[in-house]
């Protein structure tokens, strides 16, 4: 028996000759079911159409089981690290740009659900607070934070325990 599937991917970069930001990365499986987005932290250096990082097979793993079609990932800053210390060295107002949180519109308003996939909130509440606000301008739609079976907020790809879902307000991100 062979089983044969083809899966689309896109990746939306900075129009720089170093493709500083990416905006988005889409993958798309089945384009008759949901779709789905993650909010993580920011795209590693490698991480393009088709190279795929810890973080990007997890969630598709994660979103293949949950039966959506295909997933989108964002992230709260756009630039471009190997590593969150690099991220820091960066200048605040250099860690994402004006198109950004168009993106993060865009994968919203084109998904069943949103979840959110950069572990704890330190040292990110100003950002966060921005990321709130766009998500009142975006359709109303349902929030997830996927944690540890013990409740604990935890990066996608820190953890190798099952996770559950836990639906949140706005508010709670």
């Amino acid at each position: 028996m062979k089983i044969k599937s083809i899966i689309h991917s896109e990746a939306e970069f900075s129009k720089d000759r170093a493709k500083t930001h990416r905006y988005l990365l889409k993958k798309v499986w089945d384009n008759k079911k949901p779709m789905a987005t993650i909010v993580m932290l920011n795209p590693r250096g490698e991480t393009d159409a088709l190279y795929l990082d810890k973080s990007v097979m997890l969630f598709m793993n994660f979103c293949i089981g949950a039966k959506y079609g295909g997933m989108f990932i964002v992230n709260l800053w756009s630039y471009r690290t190997q590593s969150e210390k690099e991220l820091i060295r960066i200048a605040y107002s250099k860690r994402r740009d004006v198109n950004t949180d168009n993106w993060i519109r865009h994968a919203v308003n084109e998904s069943e659900k949103l979840y959110i996939g950069w572990g704890s909130n330190k040292n990110r509440n100003k950002r966060i607070n921005q990321f709130k606000e766009l998500l009142n301008r975006c359709k109303k739609i349902n929030i997830v934070r996927l944690n540890t079976e013990d409740d604990r907020m935890v990066h996608l790809s820190r953890s190798t325990v099952n996770k559950k879902e836990r639906i949140i307000t706005i508010d709670q991100i």
